[in-house]
């Protein structure tokens, strides 16, 4: 029983951990809270506190599950293509997508979270979960970035990042008028411009 007991509690930190990450990217870390969290994967509000110190510790848990889930995202992109080129295309193409705008509980963390990670102390561990993930997604990108020498491919991956997260916030906060789809597709076309078009079958 102590076994079966070990592998439940395992199971249901996981879930919770897993819980969080689509919900603070759904409504912002500040709002859910705890019991809301717990109700989310059927546990009691009282048992929050046998699997985690704090809600922060929680929000640095999920912050990096989130990002786990980007990162998998794009290293199927990179399998998919043949070239580094093709995988770019495919990145933005998806990234900038309605159904990505529509999904922001499994969406990229940075156009979700980065607003409340600009807001807390800059002392606070979420700082350091975000920044190592930043730098982990710049690297993602310049892995997309053909024929460039290294300083040029990380500040074209950079650029194509903030342009991607700049885009989907912005889409999102104006979704519903014609101009969040003209966000989406204006700055996909300013992205894709310099690359060749991926020939038809």
């Amino acid at each position: 029983m102590p076994r079966a007991s070990k592998e439940d509690a395992a199971r249901h930190r996981q879930e919770i951990i897993a819980a969080a990450a689509h919900l603070f990217r759904e409504r912002g870390i500040d709002g859910v809270s705890v019991p809301e969290l717990m109700e989310a994967v059927g546990l009691t509000h009282g048992g929050f506190y046998r699997h985690f110190a704090s809600k922060d510790e929680l929000v640095a848990l999920a912050l990096d599950a989130a990002f786990e889930q980007s990162e998998q995202y794009s290293t199927e992109i990179l399998a998919e293509q043949d070239t580094a080129e093709a995988a770019r295309r495919a990145y933005v193409e998806r990234y900038l997508s309605p159904e990505h705008r529509a999904n922001r509980g499994a969406g990229c963390p940075h156009a979700a979270l980065s607003g409340d990670v600009g807001r807390s102390d800059r002392k606070s561990p979420l700082r350091g979960t975000y920044t190592k993930n930043l730098s982990d997604a710049v690297t993602r990108l310049i892995e997309m970035t053909p024929d460039k020498t290294p300083g040029k491919a990380r500040q074209k991956a950079i650029s194509t990042l903030a342009s991607l997260v700049g885009a989907m916030v912005i889409a999102r906060a104006s979704q519903g008028d014609p101009i969040s789809d003209e966000v989406l597709e204006t700055v996909k076309a300013d992205l894709l411009a310099d690359q060749p078009k991926r020939r038809a079958g």
